[in-house]
């Protein structure tokens, strides 16, 4: 609604980081169901995701234990160069079941070898970077 009051009066189109900023309103007030539509908004515009988007993407399937989404999420944020230190250590902690994880239905999933699997992508990126 409100993008499309500022496109109405300003002629102004949102771009991915305005949809990044209602995204991350949206997790902070813990609203998963609007995150979802923003996204779909997203992909409706035709925008194309960067990393944060990714990362706030991946961060949500995970949070509704959608585990192979999110993980698709990470493939194509590996395919277009958007994966980075920051959404690889989001998946760490998921599947290390970490405290301060990403946490399902309050308990965190335990997968040691995909943790190890993605701690090895990730310090194979910043080799390369």
């Amino acid at each position: 609604e409100t993008f499309n009051a500022i496109s109405g009066v300003f002629g102004l189109k949102p771009n991915i980081g305005s949809y990044n900023k209602l995204l991350v309103c949206a997790r902070r007030a813990r609203e998963w169901s609007s995150m979802d539509a923003t996204l779909s908004r997203i992909i409706a515009d035709g925008l194309t995701f960067d990393s944060e988007t990714y990362r706030l993407a991946a961060e949500l399937r995970l949070r509704q234990g959608r585990e192979a989404d999110a993980m698709l999420l990470l493939d194509h944020a590996r395919a277009e160069g958007f994966a980075h230190g920051g959404m690889y250590a989001q998946f760490i902690k998921y599947f290390l079941g970490e405290p301060h994880g990403i946490v399902r239905s309050g308990r965190a999933v335990k997968d040691v070898s995909i943790a190890v699997q993605l701690r090895d992508e990730a310090l194979q990126l910043g080799s390369r970077k």
